[in-house]
């Protein structure tokens, strides 16, 4: 659904009135008018790995490399909020998720890399570990379904890998019954129909992983060697108990999920994004005329506007990218963003917010300290024009 603000109305011209509308869409917004800006607060230029907003994007937090999780108000300055956390040292902020009732309930999930997974009531306020979960896991992904009940989690430990599943919240976890075979799974993504079609997808990674240093996914109790695995995705239909193939992309792997309506997004390192939209029976590359970004390493949605969804695609080297989901479009939306001579900041995390309308990009990996951290983008306002005809009615001389 169309978002539209009344900015002026009540100018007759020739029988005419005409309201003059603002629309928060992206239909045809140029690429240029979207510009970025650093969010203040995070100092140091610390590597920021995730992003996770309430539903209303009146919160944000940011998790980064060494120096813990912040929360932003209404997109003021971050503030650390690492009350609870491992302090010596503190642990990479791998994945993060806010739960959709987060305005009632202040639920969030925060992953680390190689400390395991924790839990806040308060808003952030302090943060509780999770028992279920192994302590030295590393934790790539986190994501609630719609009910704010059911929540998964894509780790990988020497005590215990893959998917794991609570549905109270995060409060308590149990391994999926049968977990996606010889995979690493680095991202997941819920169906915004799971109260009826009990739907998530799940990525695997495919690359050749050091696993001694915790940086990257466990593979099986082997701590010392590096191995390759295979990618793709997976879907389970029973709340994440049980796990089939449904893309297979051999060598190569899947680096970010995405759901918009009953499409589902797959971002790629090596082949741009791939779409579906039976429930991921098929895919297809979603590109124009053969152009698309590569080196996806994350994905984020408008999906508050229905079909006229925008979709972003953060990139290794090449910025931030858009397209509209009901047809491919895509084009880069780069101003301001921070580059130096090798290419735009790593765009790890992505995030777009409804309420005050705006894009996060969690950067690092390139342009420097001063281009690591959090950017923001506001979504342009496009003007549209109503010409509505009026009837007159003389009555003078009563």
């Amino acid at each position: 659904m169309r978002r539209f603000a009344l900015h002026f109305a009540g100018l007759i011209v020739l029988g005419l009135l005409v309201l003059v509308i603002t629309e928060k869409t992206d239909l045809t917004i140029a690429a240029d008018a979207y510009t970025w800006e650093r969010v203040p607060g995070i100092a140091d230029g610390p590597v920021v790995f995730s992003l996770a907003a309430s539903p209303d994007g009146r919160v944000v937090f940011a998790g980064t490399e060494g120096n813990g999780v912040f929360r932003s108000n209404g997109g003021n300055a971050f503030v650390p909020r690492n009350n609870g956390l491992p302090t010596d040292p503190i642990p990479r902020i791998s994945a993060l998720a806010v739960a959709p009732n987060f305005n009632n309930t202040t639920l969030a999930l925060l992953g680390t890399n190689g400390s395991g997974v924790y839990r806040t009531t308060n808003g952030g306020e302090t943060w509780i570990p999770v028992s279920d979960i192994p302590s030295d896991a590393a934790v790539y992904s986190l994501a609630f379904a719609p009910d704010g009940a059911s929540a998964f989690a894509a780790v990988g430990s020497a005590t215990g890998s893959g998917i794991f599943l609570s549905r109270d919240g995060g409060s308590t976890w149990h391994p999926a019954s049968l977990q996606p075979v010889n995979h690493l799974i680095w991202q997941l993504a819920v169906s915004p129909k799971y109260a009826t079609d009990h739907t998530v997808f799940a990525g695997g990674g495919t690359t050749t992983f050091i696993t001694t240093t915790k940086s990257l996914l466990w593979k099986s109790t082997d701590h010392s060697s590096q191995t390759t695995v295979a990618g793709g995705i997976f879907k389970s239909t029973d709340r994440g108990e049980t796990w089939n193939m449904v893309f297979d992309r051999g060598t190569n792997g899947v680096s970010a999920l995405l759901m918009v309506g009953d499409a589902v997004y797959a971002g790629t390192p090596d082949g741009g994004v791939f779409r579906s939209t039976d429930g991921g029976a098929t895919w297809s590359p979603f590109e124009n005329a053969g152009y698309h970004p590569t080196g996806i390493h994350s994905l984020a949605a408008t999906t508050q506007y229905g079909s006229d969804a925008a979709i972003f695609a953060g990139t290794w080297v090449s910025g931030v990218f858009r397209t509209l989901s009901n047809s491919p479009s895509w084009s880069p939306i780069n101003s301001s963003f921070p580059h130096d001579d090798a290419g735009y900041a790593a765009v790890q995390a992505l995030v777009a917010v409804l309420g005050p309308d705006r894009i996060y990009a969690g950067t690092g990996g390139r342009a420097g300290a001063d281009g690591q951290g959090v950017w923001s983008t506001s979504m342009p306002l496009q003007t549209i024009r109503i010409y509505l005809p009026i009837t007159y009615k003389n009555t003078a001389g009563r």
